[in-house]
């Protein structure tokens, strides 16, 4: 008798669940880190242009960063909500 896995869309949304919690934690734990870089370069940039330049694209990217993250994570509770999984 041969075995047949089975596999369901809970599984999935499961799988991507606990792949997406891993992202968003790793997110919300950067982002602030990457943001106070961003600050201390900006703020120690004194009269070096290419410094203060460098934190504010820093502090940028790193907000940027984070509304994806957050973003990222309402989308996939929206879409679980709709698939009712």
């Amino acid at each position: 008798m041969e075995v047949v896995p089975t596999f369901s869309s809970n599984a999935l949304f499961g799988i991507l669940d606990t792949i997406g919690n891993w992202i968003f934690t790793a997110g919300i734990i950067i982002a602030p880190i990457m943001i106070t870089i961003g600050a201390f370069l900006f703020l120690t940039g004194g009269d070096n242009p290419n410094q203060v330049a460098s934190g504010k694209k820093v502090m940028i990217w790193a907000i940027v960063g984070l509304l994806l993250v957050l973003g990222a994570r309402g989308l996939f509770k929206a879409l679980r909500s709709i698939f009712g999984a």
